[in-house]
């Protein structure tokens, strides 16, 4: 019979995300996001899915991500797997924002010009 492997048993090594820690012109913390260079996609706050960061898990064990990452206890999801879930289009916007920001600090980490996005106005911590 065969055995269920965790992640920590299987011989594939967890892939690497660089989170970012955004912060507004005035110094507030507007939060973290990821970036998977595995995959080549965002990572998003799981507690964005629309049954929250519990609705995230339950339907990551029927439709798995292909990356779950955490930082500081959270759990992130690639982009595209959270899309699927989002239903209106405040929280598609919202997120679409989010990628793109993730996509502008990962794209300055390497030196690379950002597409525009108001980006003056914010500034970024990276952590990997």
């Amino acid at each position: 019979m065969a055995k269920n492997l965790t992640s920590t048993e299987t011989k594939h090594p967890r892939p690497a995300v660089a989170f970012f820690h955004i912060v507004n012109d005035k110094g507030t913390a507007m939060g973290w996001l990821g970036y998977c260079e595995t995959i080549n996609e965002a990572m998003i706050p799981a507690m964005l899915h629309p049954d929250g960061a519990t609705g995230a898990e339950t339907r990551a064990r029927f439709d798995p991500p292909q990356v779950i990452a955490t930082h500081h206890g959270a759990a992130y999801v690639p982009y595209s797997w959270i899309c699927r879930a989002l239903q209106t289009t405040r929280d598609i916007f919202v997120v679409e924002q989010m990628k793109i920001t993730a996509e502008n600090c990962m794209n300055e980490t390497r030196g690379v010009m950002s597409e525009p996005l108001g980006r003056s106005s914010t500034s970024v911590q990276s952590e990997i």
